[in-house]
């Protein structure tokens, strides 16, 4: 798919990039951002329980002090606890309930005060303040989410709601706000993010559609120059495929006389193998007329020792024969002389 874009919108995509990673920055900065912003809100509520309670506290302090019967106490912190409040949506008011569990507080609906809440529960079959009273049997404080219907809208709204039990009393204190008004703030939060990813989204667009601009102009026009010498290369690749061509008939031709060549030289290589046979066959006669010659030169030496031995013995005959002609020639002068 690479292959398949142009050079501009592979630009684009560099420049488009960043800020699509960008946006999922946001995107993930807020999902962590709305954990915390729960979180926080649930610290909050912990807080605020704290401080009705302690207000209740004050009172019980009172009791055990001895300047107010109980009686006087409930209804003071009652009346305190009624007028507290922290902000401005609704649901920001506190509700006092017993661990029957009874309504003896409520500041948003003070109809509940005095009723059984046992066998009240929300569209998801979760009885509420029984629940209530479970958490703060087990951990003496908590949290305890449900829905509830508002006043405002009187339609049923998740609500997030923390409680603590206040142990001399049996009084459970407790407050809440709905989800919905936390996922304003969050929407708001949201469009936010969202503002500030599209501005940077449509900045990206301008620089990078300038840059594009700014490197494309040139790219087009090397591209044309590079298409012209593209035709002159193709006219030269004519010329140089005319010239092969030629070439490749020389390259036969002189093909042709190679094989013939080589003919001549098979026919050459026959008489070689002939002349080569001839010449073993030459080789082995010489051989044997060198063997025959070597003989004769040791019969000639055995004759030529001989007439050696034989002019030997003819020199010592000789002498023989002419001491005989002297001995002769004095025995006819001696014969002579007797005469």
């Amino acid at each position: 798919m690479r292959n398949r874009l142009s050079l501009s919108a592979r630009m684009a995509l560099i420049g488009v990039a960043p800020v699509l990673c960008f946006a999922g920055t946001l995107l993930w900065i807020h999902s962590t951002i709305r954990t915390s912003h729960y979180e926080s809100k649930y610290e909050g509520l912990q807080n605020l329980v704290q401080g009705a309670w302690s207000a209740v506290d004050y009172y019980g302090a009172q009791v055990r002090a001895g300047t107010m019967t109980i009686e006087q106490a409930q209804a003071a912190a009652k009346n305190a606890v009624r007028h507290l409040r922290y902000g401005t949506v609704e649901g920001a008011v506190f509700w006092i309930n017993d661990r029957q569990p009874r309504m003896v507080m409520n500041t948003a609906n003070p109809a509940l005060e005095g009723k059984d809440l046992s066998d009240r529960k929300d569209p998801n079959g979760i009885f509420i303040f029984q629940e209530m009273v479970a958490v703060c049997r087990t951990k003496g404080e908590g949290r305890v989410d449900y829905q509830w219907t508002r006043n405002d809208t009187k339609q049923i709204a998740p609500k997030l709601n923390y409680v603590k039990l206040y142990e001399p009393w049996g009084w459970i204190i407790g407050t809440g706000i709905y989800m919905d008004d936390v996922e304003r703030e969050l929407r708001a939060l949201a469009w936010i993010f969202s503002g500030v990813s599209g501005v940077a989204t449509a900045l990206s667009l301008v620089v990078t559609l300038y840059v594009v601009r700014s490197v494309s102009r040139p790219i087009r026009r090397i591209s044309a120059e590079l298409s012209q010498a593209e035709s002159q290369v193709v006219a030269s690749a004519a010329q140089v495929s005319s010239v092969s061509q030629s070439l490749a008939q020389d390259a036969n031709a002189q093909a042709a006389s190679l094989e013939e060549t080589s003919a001549a030289g098979e026919e050459i290589s026959a008489m070689a193998r002939r002349n080569a046979a001839s010449s073993e066959g030459s080789a082995t006669h010489m051989a044997k007329t060198s063997e025959m010659v070597a003989d004769a030169n040791k019969k000639l030496l055995d004759m030529t020792q001989s007439m050696k031995e034989i002019q030997d013995s003819s020199g010592q005959i000789s002498k023989i024969i002419k001491v005989i002609d002297e001995i002769a020639f004095q025995t006819n002068i001696l014969a002579r002389s007797e005469e």
